[in-house]
This record gives structure tokens, C-alpha cells and sequence, in this order.
């Protein structure tokens, strides 16, 4: 019998800050933690202000990651929290990671100043940790597409699509009847709306002409919507027509890197 692989899942703020999802979230997390087949993370620096009673719902990085709903309480937030520290680790990336993905976060920094909403260093620390995350180890659930949609104008590329697409696209892409990718998202689909998953296990999935752009722009992501329909009628064959998904990235971005050569500072748009 085939051992089913350890996944990786960083759970979004949004989760935890609303007052309809933070219960479910930890529930499922539960639920999740006994089949052994998932291993939870929060950001570090979101679990740091919570934790240590630096967080308000007044703040910046509450409302960035609230988004038109109710809160819930920063008390209970804490308690749950810590009640659940034995299996929801805290993600700290390794100072090699801050080193290969320092482009990024110049980058994320640069486009924050164009943003209409201000986020403070707590949000951009927290948003560059999902990304770390997401780009080493697997995937992100969210209530919200905010966190992904920063991602974008930051440089990454984005492949996003609705649940039959998603089945084309694993089984023309791995060439091969292979659910378990297919399983692991229907099962993270109760924590949110939006799942990505990111890294080396991408690129199959990314034409060359995709991935060489990925490569040049600093990362790339799926992004999956479980409750997307438009997107089945653009698509019946990956493999024929990769250029009718929706693919998203930041083209200002692009072009200054490519006039740059390659060099380290990313023009000011």
C-alpha cells in the first residue's frame, strides 16, 4: 500500500480573524490532525502579535485580513491559539530563505506604496512568510483571495481555476490517473474559499514558456477556487490551449526586471 505523503498547509489569517470561520478552522484542524496526512502552520509574526497582546482589531494587519465581516474576538483568537499550539506549528523561515527570496520582498515593499489600502510592516512580514511558505513547502487555504492578489502585484505568476479545470489539468499534465493532489484539495475545500499550492511541485503544471517566465519574475502559484464555474468552459485541453487559463501577473513588474538584466534593483514604476 502506497504511504500517503506529509502536506504542508499554512493557514491564512482570514481564518482566524473571522468570527464565522475561526471555530470551523480549528475544528477541521483537528479532524485534519488525526488522518496524520496534514501538518498546519501560522505565520509567525501573526502568532507573535496575538500571542504577546500586540494585535488590535483597530490595526492595520486585523483589518487587511478581516475584509468585510464580522471579527472575532482578539481573546479568543489568543486563547485558541494556544490551546491548539501542539498541532498548529508556528512558520519561521531560515535566514537562507530571507537571502533567495529578498527580491521578492523588495518588490512586495516597492508595490505596497501604490496599494489604495496601507499595510503596515507587521502585514508585509506576515504576507512574505505566506510567500516563503508557500513557494518551499506547499500550499496556503484562505477565506479570502487579498493575500494572493499582493502576491501578484509583487511579481509571482498566477495559474487560477475552478474544480472540473483543476481535474483536466492534473491528469493531462501527469500524464497519469493520479488523485491524490485532486484528494488533498477536496479535503482543505471546507477550510476556504481559496487554496494555492506553490513550489517545485508546480512546475509540472506551467508550460515552458510559463515557467521560464516564473523563473524570471521570482515564483509562480496555482490558484484554486472550489466554488469557480466560468472557468470550465475556457479549457478542455491544457496541454493544446495553456494560453485560455487565467493566468495572472504583474507586467510592470516583468518589464523591469527584463531591463534590468537580471541586476538586483528592480526599477521604480
Amino acid at each position: 500500500m502506497k504511504e500517503s505523503t506529509l502536506i504542508n498547509v499554512m493557514i491564512d489569517p482570514s481564518l482566524v480573524v473571522a468570527r464565522r470561520t475561526i471555530d470551523k478552522t480549528f475544528d477541521l484542524v483537528k479532524e485534519h490532525h488525526k488522518t496524520q496526512n496534514f501538518k498546519f502552520y501560522l505565520p509567525k509574526t501573526f502568532q507573535s502579535l496575538v500571542v504577546e497582546d500586540k494585535l488590535r482589531q483597530e490595526s492595520p494587519t486585523f483589518k487587511f485580513f478581516l475584509q468585510n465581516t464580522y471579527p472575532t474576538e482578539l481573546t479568543i483568537v489568543k486563547t485558541l491559539i494556544k490551546e491548539h499550539s501542539d498541532i498548529i506549528a508556528t512558520f519561521e523561515f531560515a535566514p537562507e530563505h530571507k537571502e533567495k527570496y529578498k527580491e521578492f520582498f523588495e518588490s512586495l515593499l516597492e508595490e505596497s506604496r501604490f496599494w489604495r489600502e496601507y499595510l503596515d510592516e507587521h502585514t508585509l512580514n506576515i504576507l512574505f512568510e505566506e510567500w516563503v511558505f508557500l513557494q518551499e513547502y506547499s500550499m496556503i487555504v484562505s477565506r479570502i483571495k487579498r493575500t494572493f492578489n499582493k502576491f501578484i502585484d509583487a511579481g509571482a505568476v498566477c495559474l487560477q481555476f475552478g474544480r472540473k479545470t483543476f481535474e483536466i489539468l492534473v491528469r493531462k499534465t501527469l500524464k497519469k490517473r493520479d488523485d491524490e493532489l485532486i484528494t488533498n484539495v477536496d479535503k482543505l475545500r471546507a477550510f476556504g474559499k481559496w487554496i494555492a499550492v506553490g513550489g517545485p511541485a508546480t512546475l509540472s503544471f506551467f508550460n515552458p514558456t510559463v515557467s521560464a517566465f516564473g523563473s524570471l519574475i521570482g515564483g509562480y502559484f496555482l490558484l484554486f477556487d472550489p466554488d469557480a464555474t466560468a472557468d470550465n468552459r475556457c479549457v478542455s485541453d491544457f496541454a493544446d490551449a495553456p494560453s485560455k487559463f487565467h493566468l495572472r501577473w504583474n507586467f510592470g513588474y516583468a518589464q523591469n526586471v527584463v531591463r534590468n538584466c537580471g541586476r538586483r534593483k528592480i526599477n521604480k514604476r
